[in-house]
């Protein structure tokens, strides 16, 4: 017998299937938490339910402004982190279903974030946080998509391709054509070439990804 024998722990078979079930079962156990309203990434819990941060201010700003919403449906619209702006009635009862208590709202919340102290400021990173819903924005980005517009015609004639559609008198689009590689090729240039601006840098990373399928003017 070997002298490293006695060293080895003797586990008993049962023992074995017990561990291995109890791993398995707090593995399969583990969700990653989600906004109870969008499904999108919680943010805090502040007012009663865990939200994101759109929620959160949405939310907020729906009780500190005492907004009147309108459902122009059956108010029973599907809110979700990619439709949560279509209805904002539908999100806000939703917001209230789900635990949202307006009573959570203190003072601080209606005058504003209190402000910082120096040290604070030296502590903090330098991160610029946009609301991707205030008006400042969709103005900055709606210009942002006037110059988009524009290039993407010059890169048609500089290319000498044929416009991918095709406008009457009233400025409204009649048909249009198929993609074809000349169009991919363009649309990659630009993308290069518009990602760099200050406008499409500042938004968050899931914006970067949903929203360039949709200002692409083909």
């Amino acid at each position: 017998m070997s002298p490293f024998e006695n060293q080895i722990p003797i586990v008993n078979s049962e023992d074995v299937i017990l561990l291995s079930s109890t791993s398995s079962a707090s593995t399969s156990d583990f969700k990653p938490e989600v906004c109870e309203v969008c499904g999108d990434r919680v943010n805090s819990r502040r007012y009663g339910a865990s939200a994101c941060l759109g929620c959160t201010v949405f939310f907020r700003r729906a009780i500190v402004n005492k907004m009147q919403y309108r459902c122009l449906r059956d108010q029973n619209c599907f809110i979700s982190h990619t439709y949560r702006c279509a209805c904002r009635y539908c999100r806000f009862q939703k917001c209230l279903r789900v635990g949202m208590q307006p009573s959570a709202i203190q003072r601080r919340d209606i005058v504003g974030p209190r402000k910082t102290s120096r040290d604070e400021k030296s502590r903090s990173p330098d991160v610029i946080i946009i609301d991707a819903e205030s008006e400042n924005f969709l103005q900055e980005w709606a210009s942002f998509q006037k110059i988009q517009f524009s290039e993407h015609l010059q890169y048609f004639v500089d290319h000498q391709v044929d416009v991918a559609f095709h406008k009457d008198s009233s400025n409204f689009v009649k048909f249009r054509r198929r993609a074809r590689a000349a169009d991919v090729n363009i649309m990659l240039k630009l993308a290069l070439k518009q990602a760099n601006q200050k406008v499409f840098v500042i938004i968050d990373n899931i914006f970067q990804i949903v929203i360039p399928p949709m200002t692409i003017a083909f």
